[in-house]
């Protein structure tokens, strides 16, 4: 942040200021480029009014907030009439939020009055200042925001004020950004029993993939393992972090095969509904989470299509993808998982002493020995398109209690003996001999809990 305000600062300016002006071009051109009807093209409006409302609330990136709404203010969008009647009887809360709250916010911002709580920013809104102190060899494309007002010298004083700031708190904002990712972190560790290597590995890779500016690829995450260990239950926490309003957020996109790819012999239309759905979003939004579950019933072949979008090409269909994140989830693995787990409690190990080393080879020939797969015929594992193989471990007795317990504080109960035993009681455990793993993981504890309380 400190370089922005120096001389020797001067091509990061300029590449900023072209970054801005190639994202707000981009979103105009998606917007305009909506050739169904008025009220497809606003609800394509209203997804990016609330990736405006995200960037500024959730994420603190004032910079992309600013490129977001640079581009709802175009003049080719604002004289879109229908578009926008349409987004006001269709979406009114979205319109009634772009009008009444980050409209008046962008202008408090372009004017220095206000901004965001410096706790929650992790991108201040630098674009007045790089504006200013590149006026001479990037002339702005519209009107200044000091040139539209009676205190012009005010304005500008404040932003070169604001230079300051941004030079201070540079270290401020890249904590705002890592506290985020630590609120992950500690619901893994609270939340997430018996995982700690999906923990570590998740982590790890999320915050690597987070810090790097300039990421050389996407970032692709394969969980494997039993039902109800948490796979879904990591997803969704990831969601909630990254994108405002979670699973539920436009940047987020849930494929599942029974809803959206049920026919196998329908495979060739698939793949071209699914590369044009992720190349659309992914020009709308760079970043975004694409979430494919069950991946053990996607039609053989189908991801074949996801292949370009993974690797670590500058350019895929004529836009960088490279800050996308993609989440398979799977089963396949999940025996021989289970068979690693068991032959360790034999041999009285402790499972935090399972390696990854011990399960990533087994889960790869699961998944390349089984032609059913989503990733049979894709070539994703072949050419190592994965950026972790995320093995989730079969729970314990001891595992179970603890979702009973967490369950039983999410509905703001006390924990009672005599309903954890209860639910534990009416669980099925395997193998035979042993009765060590859930046969469910805790995917059945929330509603054995309201049957026994």
């Amino acid at each position: 942040m400190e370089l922005l305000t120096l001389p020797h600062g001067r091509q990061l300016r300029l590449d900023l200021l072209e970054r801005f002006h190639t994202m707000s071009i981009m979103l105009a051109v998606d917007i305009l480029g909506c050739t169904g009807s008025a009220e497809e093209r606003a609800a394509l409006l209203h997804k990016t009014i609330q990736l405006a409302a995200e960037l500024r609330g959730t994420m603190g990136n004032m910079f992309s907030f600013a490129a977001v709404m640079g581009a709802l203010d175009m003049a080719q969008i604002s004289r879109l009439e229908q578009t926008w009647v349409a987004l006001r009887q269709r979406h009114t809360e979205g319109a009634i939020l772009y009008e009444k709250k980050l409209k008046p916010f962008l202008k408090s911002l372009n004017e220095g009055k206000e901004g965001p709580p410096l706790s929650n920013t992790t991108f201040p809104h630098v674009l007045p200042l790089i504006t200013l102190l590149e006026c001479d060899s990037a002339p702005p494309e519209g009107p200044e925001p000091w040139g539209s007002t009676e205190h012009g010298v005010e304005v500008v004083l404040a932003h070169l004020e604001a230079a300051r700031t941004v030079a201070h708190h540079g270290g401020l904002y890249n904590t705002n950004a890592e506290v985020k990712l630590q609120g992950l972190e500690c619901d893994l560790a609270q939340h997430l029993a018996g995982q700690h290597l999906a923990k570590a590995l998740v982590v790890k890779a999320l915050k690597a993939f987070v810090r790097d500016p300039a990421p050389t690829k996407p970032l692709v995450l394969s969980l494997h393992g039993w039902t109800g260990t948490g796979k879904s239950y990591v997803s969704s926490l990831l969601a909630h972090y990254l994108f405002q309003g979670g699973l539920r957020s436009p940047r987020v996109h849930h494929f599942s095969p029974v809803i959206h790819f049920p026919h196998p012999s329908h495979v060739e239309r698939y793949k071209k509904d699914l590369k044009s759905w992720v190349q659309g979003n992914l020009t709308a939004c760079g970043r975004s989470l694409f979430l494919f579950d069950e991946m053990d019933k996607m039609p053989p072949g189908l991801m074949e299509v996801l292949r370009p979008f993974l690797g670590s090409s500058w350019v895929v269909y004529g836009t960088n993808y490279r800050k996308a994140i993609f989440i398979f989830i799977s089963n396949t693995g999940g025996e021989q998982i289970n068979q690693v787990a068991l032959e360790a409690w034999r041999s009285r190990r402790d499972r935090e002493e399972i390696l990854l080393q011990e399960l990533e080879p087994v889960i790869s020939r699961a998944v390349l020995d089984n032609p059913h797969h989503g990733f049979s015929h894709s070539g994703i594992m072949e050419e190592r398109l994965l950026d972790a193989v995320v093995p989730f471990l079969p729970l314990q007795r001891h595992h179970v209690r603890h979702c009973v317990l967490n369950e039983l504080a999410q509905l703001g109960l006390e924990p009672r003996d005599e309903v954890v035993q209860a639910v534990l009681d009416s669980t099925t455990f395997f193998p035979e001999d042993e009765q060590l793993f859930s046969s469910n993981g805790c995917k059945t504890v929330a509603s054995r809990i309201s049957f026994f309380l």
